[in-house]
Order: C-alpha cells, then structure tokens, then sequence
C-alpha cells in the first residue's frame, strides 16, 4: 500500500518522517502531475507500508509530529492496487498512535 500524505509543512514532516530508520527507506517525495483543469499539483510524501512493522513506526511517527505545538494536520489519502482512493485528514483531535494505527489499517482495507 502507499500512503501520500500531505501537509502545511511537507518538508518538516518529510525530515521527521525519514529521521526514523524503519521509515526511511520507505519516504520519497512525489508532485502528481495536475488532473485536467487544475492549475498545479501540491508535492506530497509518499510512504510504501504494508500492514507490519512500518506501519506502526508511521503511525507513532505521525502521532509524535502531529503533537509538537503547532497546529497541525496531514491529509492522508490511501492508494489499493485496482481499487478505491480513500482518504481522510489527521489532526491534533485524532492523534492517539493507537488510533492512528487503527486508521491507517481501516483506510488500507481492501473489503468494503
């Protein structure tokens, strides 16, 4: 599965994310090429992580960025291999690593 995320401050979480180990290898920076009618496309990360390890690393990761004082949020959108997009938004009100995981791992369901 990939995961782009997205923020207000793409290269600080982009530095926080490949800052941990597990993760790092997994980070690349992407800028979509823009859908017909859109006049850019917003650089996004892009982290490969399947349903392990890494994904508990990222959802700690994220929960830990998204508690520094500074109001925060990251659009988290999920890519299935033939399937749906599905999306949602992570801010400072949903941050429990716990529930971050649980998030990700819904979001990365492939049953409907």
């Amino acid at each position: 599965m990939e995961y782009q995320l997205s923020g207000m401050d793409i290269d600080d979480l982009d530095g926080w994310l490949v800052a941990e180990p597990d993760l790092r290898p997994l980070v690349k920076r992407e800028r979509p090429t823009p859908r017909p009618g859109e006049l850019g496309a917003v650089e996004v990360l892009v982290v490969a992580a399947g349903s392990g390890g890494a994904l508990t690393v990222l959802a700690g990761s994220l929960r830990a960025w998204l508690a520094q004082p500074r109001n925060r949020t990251v659009r988290l959108k999920v890519s299935l291999r033939d399937g749906p997009v599905r999306q949602i938004e992570l801010d400072t009100t949903n941050t429990s690593a716990s529930e971050i995981e649980k998030i990700l791992r819904s979001l990365g369901d492939e049953t409907p």
